[in-house]
């Protein structure tokens, strides 16, 4: 008896097999704007094992646009025993994209590499990362392949906003941490629907809930205030920069609702080290007690008219 002969398959009916598969069940239409069918792009060849447990096997790869983080050229999209890597050919389709597409160039281009975070490496790597130039030190672009509907990515690319310089994911970032305690401190929240900041000239748009722009000018002087000390909140979070802040008379505009939300949400998480320069009309006996858990010391300003000096004085104005 002769031995059995595998077929080997073309590009098309690997992709064929692949993509029909009840397990990818997704197609590729994301692609078909690129020009050309995706067969005609990616191309895709056997390997037959010669030695090992795989001996005989025979193996289907595609050799990637760019070199991969490790140095390896060549990826292993499907095996004749069913196992398949659909996101691997959907990853050289998007780097194809990049270079045809949005004119970045090959060595501005890395991939499976792992993102900086200030003086740590990020635990996953990214799948695809354009970097403003090609010393490949500062990201521009992230890309997560994963399937529709998957939403373990979305998190994964958000903790990539804090990648050592990257600009545009910094501003991202910006926009949503300053949304994020506006919405815990303004009264008028609920009719907010969005904040957006360009990231080329910085300007902050907000929208109602129906997707209108507001004119912030619009705004009272209480929620003046109020945006005003999201972005600052927004900007210690972007920094990560342990800094700390000095926030003089900071209740003077507000209502109560806008106070009772700033002293319960913002001041006990707006830095490690936080110095409130207050009135006894700001900050009174009430809103002291609800704040003295996270306080490490109290003072007061006397001032001697006699000697037309001011000393600093322990203890709070009630204090002394």
């Amino acid at each position: 008896m002769g031995e059995k002969k595998s077929t080997v398959l073309t590009t098309q009916q690997v992709l064929d097999l692949i993509f029909r598969d009840p397990a990818a069940a997704y197609k590729l239409t994301e692609f078909e704007t690129l020009g050309k069918p995706v067969h005609e792009i990616i191309s895709i060849f056997p390997k037959t094992a010669a030695t090992g447990r795989d001996a005989g096997k025979t193996k289907y790869y595609l050799k990637s646009f760019v070199p991969f983080a490790s140095g390896t050229e060549e990826i292993q999209v499907y095996a004749e025993d069913g196992k398949s890597a659909p996101e691997e050919i959907v990853r050289q389709l998007w780097v194809y994209k990049l270079l045809k597409h949005y004119d970045y160039k090959a060595d501005e281009i890395a991939l499976e590499v792992g993102v900086q975070f200030g003086v740590g490496i990020a635990e996953k790597a990214a799948d695809i990362v354009v970097y403003v130039n090609n010393t490949k030190e500062t990201p521009k672009v992230i890309v997560e392949c994963k399937k529709p509907k998957r939403k373990d990515g979305i998190e994964q690319l958000k903790s990539y906003m804090n990648a050592k310089g990257a600009p545009v994911s910094k501003v991202a970032l910006l926009q949503d941490k300053t949304f994020e305690m506006y919405r815990l401190l303004s009264s008028k929240s609920g009719l907010i629907q969005d904040l957006l900041i360009d990231n080329k000239t910085y300007e902050i748009t907000i929208r109602d809930r129906n997707g209108h722009e507001m004119r912030k000018s619009a705004l009272s002087a209480g929620e003046k205030e109020v945006f005003a000390v999201s972005l600052l909140w927004g900007l210690a979070q972007t920094s990560q920069l342990k800094l700390p802040i000095i926030i003089d008379t900071p209740l003077s505009r507000l209502d109560s609702t806008h106070r009772d939300n700033i002293i319960n949400n913002y001041f006990p998480n707006a830095a490690d080290q936080v110095v409130i320069l207050s009135t006894d009309m700001e900050i009174d006996k009430n809103y002291f007690k609800q704040l003295e858990p996270h306080l490490s010391g109290a003072a007061h300003l006397l001032f001697d008219q006699r000697q037309e000096l001011t000393t600093l004085q322990e203890g709070y104005f009630w204090e002394k």
